[in-house]
């Protein structure tokens, strides 16, 4: 049985609010001109969490190799709310760096 504080529960319901609040602004389904693609193909991700050894590792070497096999989209994992970041990468530089990718 799971003994939860009500602290715990309060933090974990924060971070659950952030990644959602922040995730349709760092990577949507939208391209670079800004329209959204009718081919439902092109719309298909990876889960970075599949590839989570990689990307602790090098996650900017890893997010160039999912854009070299095709990916345009990736859902992320791992997110440092009090630092604001994604694998020691701050939100903005990461979607600066995966836009030049995608």
């Amino acid at each position: 049985m799971m003994n939860n504080s009500r602290r715990q529960f309060l933090k974990q319901a924060g971070i659950g609010l952030s990644a959602a609040y922040l995730m349709p602004n760092l990577i949507s389904c939208q391209n670079k001109t800004g329209a959204v693609s009718d081919n439902p193909l092109q719309n298909i991700g990876v889960q970075l969490y599949s590839i989570r050894d990689l990307m602790d590792k090098d996650p900017k070497g890893s997010l160039e190799q999912v854009a070299k096999i095709g990916y345009k989209h990736v859902e992320l994992y791992g997110i440092d709310s009090t630092a604001k970041q994604f694998w020691k990468l701050p939100y903005k530089e990461l979607k600066r760096f995966w836009m030049t990718m995608a």
